[in-house]
C-alpha cells in the first residue's frame, strides 16, 4: 500500500468528515466518497492507491471515520451537558 494515499485519506477524512445524522449518512457517504475520489486524481493518487489505503472499500472506511467522530462528539456533548452542540 502507499502510505502517501493512506496520508491522504487520513488527512482529507479528518478535513472533511465530521458528524453525519442517520437519516442521511448513506447520501452523504456517496458524495463524500465521490469528493474524496477527485481530490485524490488531482493530488496525483490513482483509484487502485486510493482503494488499496481504504482496504478496497472507502465506503466502509468513511463509515468507520464518521463513527469515530458522532462518538467523539456525543462524548464531548456529555462532558460539557450539551448534546449535538445545544446546551
Amino acid at each position: 500500500m502507499s502510505s502517501r494515499a493512506r496520508e491522504f485519506l487520513d488527512r482529507w477524512e479528518l478535513e472533511h468528515l465530521g458528524v453525519v445524522p442517520e437519516d442521511r449518512k448513506l447520501r452523504e457517504l456517496i458524495q463524500l466518497a465521490v469528493s474524496c475520489r477527485k481530490d485524490a486524481v488531482a493530488a496525483g493518487i490513482s483509484a487502485e492507491e486510493l482503494r488499496t489505503a481504504a482496504a478496497q472499500d472507502l465506503i466502509r472506511d468513511m463509515l468507520a471515520a464518521i463513527a469515530t467522530a458522532n462518538r467523539s462528539d456525543a462524548s464531548a456533548g456529555e462532558a460539557t451537558g450539551q448534546i449535538g452542540g445545544v446546551a
